[in-house]
């Protein structure tokens, strides 16, 4: 299979190895999301339905409504929505429900003001009024939500709180405040076009008043000649009488004006000096009387509060003698204006009876027509006038509550079922991508087929972790010699079996059916980085192939930290270090290569670190001396490789190599130091050697594994 290829059956078993993981993260999620909605305060969601009536009806016209457009009642119905959001209708309903007050809604201490209470240094500032509103306001809008039913003209009006009869009465109180504040501004909007249209009428009554005086200025000014012309003396009559009826009314007007100023004000004895009234005048006299007399007596006494009634009562007389005064004096001057206009009319009529010249004719014509049109003008105006006004009276809604708020049976946060399978969901993701870290990233390998997965190579043995060694015993490879029969010498026989599985398929693909071809076999054990049990392994190894009857060379080329002298427990007197640095010196190989105490084989040893790099010495001609010779003299050559990570020295040791047997530490091994290494040593060894892995520190095994399979054999 190539990297790139994705191996389901690969995906699932990690899956699988992984169970333990994935079902401790789910668990704690569960229980999280358990612990979360135990403590959470549960929050119960109202709602109202509004309906939106885009067509504007008239109480005063009924036949106005008519079709709607769809287009501008869609609109129409949105915008209505966004007003329900604003601010304004959430300011009336915070105040109208006292929310400024409310312990769910209103101002709260926040944590940082909570350290520096408990910490006693909370530093006093002054709360600003229209920040505390804002605030409230804010955290209302946040509890509510206004929203379309679909492209219906209904409006949904929802909000959520703690208690669910107060959500009920919110949205409820939100509904009816958006509709309160429709009918305000459409009566708002009436009366702003009543006192636009009133300042027209004015504009036009001051129109009207010029064209009625430009008659009476023309006959004034043409009198002499029209009495002269036709011979009619009763129009001057009617003039005279005019001018006396003119003058009358504004001397009655201005007299009304003055004393309505003084009833507003008070001024009882100028408004009886004004309307010429004894019983006004009296009433004053016994109202001044009392007054005085009030300022004699002891403040707060009986005496004074029954003289403070008394004139209460007095100014109560005074303002309904007053008023009836007043309103004598309007129906004087309503009469006078009558029979002036009625005097105005008399006269028109008979100058038009007349035999007047054409020219005065025509001009009487056309100053009498225009005031007719500025009169029909102004009584228009008066007209739309009077019907705003009453439209301001009769406003009614264009939306209207259709269902109201009911308090909820059941919270609408948290949902607990969907928050317990969210919660399963999540934690079987998260307990996926934890699987998938550990397996390929972060934890180290616990199964053969993990270890396989990520290195790509076949897992030919897992060495359990040796029980502690018996006195004598320098390592745990002394085992095999010491304890054929343990799982540990087992497991190296099944790595040994399975080194010449792989030599025999490799000799049965060569041309000349031979593997190696130039002589005895070189196999590399090597590790990612210290202490995973390579030197133990290559020890072992190689004593399994010389209980076997092989001929085996063991070569420590750990030249930096050599360590294999200490398995065996001999201290050489030489090192191969040595030798490779000056091999013209003719060093003895006896310095520096011990024959094994337990078994037959030899071994090449190390002895001091090396304080400078060793990778040009096993590069050199002179290692590859060493193992042209080792091979022509030997069965089976094992060399001991330092870790691949740390140093470069492997690198250059798997081209001698013939195969490579890879040791993984069990749950200690990082896969991504294993990853790195694995690339560079597959391009450093030859294109037919085979990679090996082994499993090494198993936990847990000891030798039952060993003892059950040996028994089965047997049967």
């Amino acid at each position: 299979m190539e990297d790139d290829e994705i191996d389901l059956m690969a995906l699932v078993e990690t899956l699988r190895r992984q169970m333990g993981l994935i079902i401790a993260t789910i668990v704690f999620c569960l229980a999280v999301a358990a612990v979360y909605l135990f403590s959470v305060t549960p929050i119960y969601t109202a709602s109202s339905l509004i309906l939106v009536d885009p067509s504007q009806k008239n109480l005063l016209d009924p036949n106005t409504a008519g079709n709607v457009n769809m287009s501008y009642a869609s609109s129409r119905v949105d915008s209505e929505v966004e007003i329900l959001r604003s601010d304004t209708v959430a300011l009336a309903v915070v105040r109208e429900q006292g929310l400024i007050a409310d312990p769910e809604f209103g101002p709260s201490i926040g944590l940082r003001e909570k350290l520096f209470t408990a910490l006693g240094l909370q530093r006093k500032k002054k709360d600003d009024p229209k920040a505390i509103v804002r605030g409230v306001v804010q955290r209302f809008k946040n509890a509510t939500e206004i929203r379309r039913k679909g492209s219906t003209f209904l409006i949904t009006v929802s909000v959520s709180s703690a208690s669910p009869d107060r959500a009920a009465e919110l949205a409820n109180a939100l509904s009816n405040s958006y509709i309160t504040q429709q009918v305000e501004a459409k009566i708002q909007s009436s009366l702003a076009a009543r006192d636009v249209l009133q300042k027209q009428i004015e504009a036009q009554r001051a129109e009207l008043a010029k064209s009625e005086d430009a008659l009476d200025r023309f006959i004034q000014e043409n009198l002499a000649r029209i009495e002269a012309e036709t011979g009619a003396g009763d129009i001057t009559a009617l003039a005279a009488a005019l001018d006396d009826l003119k003058a009358s009314r504004l001397q009655n007007e201005v007299k009304l004006t003055q004393a309505q100023n003084e009833l507003n004000n008070r001024n009882w004895s100028a408004l009886a000096a004004d309307l010429e009234s004894q019983a006004i005048a009296e009433l004053e006299r016994q109202r001044a009387g009392i007054e005085r007399r009030l300022g004699q007596v002891v403040a707060g006494s009986q005496q004074e509060v029954d003289l403070r009634a008394e004139i209460a009562a007095l100014e109560e007389r005074l303002a309904t003698a007053s008023a009836r005064q007043l309103s004598s004096l309007r129906r004087d001057v309503a009469a006078l204006s009558a029979k002036e206009e009625e005097t105005r009319r008399a006269l028109r009529e008979t100058l038009v009876a007349s035999q007047l010249p054409s020219d005065l004719l025509a001009r009487i014509f056309e100053i009498q027509q225009d005031a007719s049109n500025a009169r029909a003008q102004y009584q228009n105006l008066l007209s739309r006038k009077r019907d705003l006004e009453t439209q301001a009276g009769v406003q009614i809604a264009d939306s209207r509550l259709v269902s109201a708020a009911l308090p909820p049976t059941a919270p609408s946060f948290p949902k607990k079922k969907l928050a317990m399978a969210l919660a399963l969901v999540l934690g079987g993701g998260l307990g996926v991508f934890f699987a998938f870290m550990k397996e390929f990233f972060i934890g180290g390998f616990t199964s053969p087929d993990q270890l396989q997965d990520a290195i790509q190579a076949p897992v030919v043995a897992e060495v359990p972790l040796a029980s502690s060694l018996a006195r004598g015993e320098f390592s745990p490879a002394d085992k095999v010699v010491k304890e054929p029969l343990s799982g540990y010498s087992e497991s190296i026989r099944r790595l040994r079996a399975s080194i010449d599985q792989n030599v025999q398929k490799i000799a049965a693909k060569a041309e000349d059916g031979k593997f190696p071809a130039e002589g005895g076999l070189v196999i590399l054990v090597s590790s990612t980085v210290p202490n995973e049990g390579k030197t133990t392994t290559s020890l072992a190894l190689a004593r399994t192939y010389a209980l076997a009857g092989k001929r085996v060379l063991l070569i420590d080329t750990d030249l930096r930290k050599p360590s294999l002298h200490q398995f065996i427990g001999a201290e050489p007197s030489g090192s191969f270090l040595d030798y490779l640095r000056a091999p013209e010196d003719r060093i003895s190989m006896q310095n520096f290569s011990s024959a094994d105490p337990l078994c037959d084989m030899t071994l090449v040893l190390g002895r001091t670190r090396s304080a400078t790099p060793t990778d040009q010495l096993l590069s050199s001609s002179q290692f590859e001396e060493v193992i042209n010779a080792a091979r022509k003299t030997f069965d089976v050559v094992i060399l001991d490789s330092p870790p691949l990570l740390p140093v470069i020295d492997g690198h250059y040791l798997a081209k001698y190599s013939d195969i490579v047997v890879m040791v993984v530490r069990w749950a200690s091994t990082g896969q991504r130091e294993l990853r790195a290494v694995r690339g560079p040593l597959r391009e450093a060894m030859r294109p037919e050697a085979p990679l090996l892995t082994v499993l090494s520190h198993k936990e847990g095994s000891g030798g039952r594994g060993y003892k059950y399979h040996y028994g089965y054999g047997d049967e």
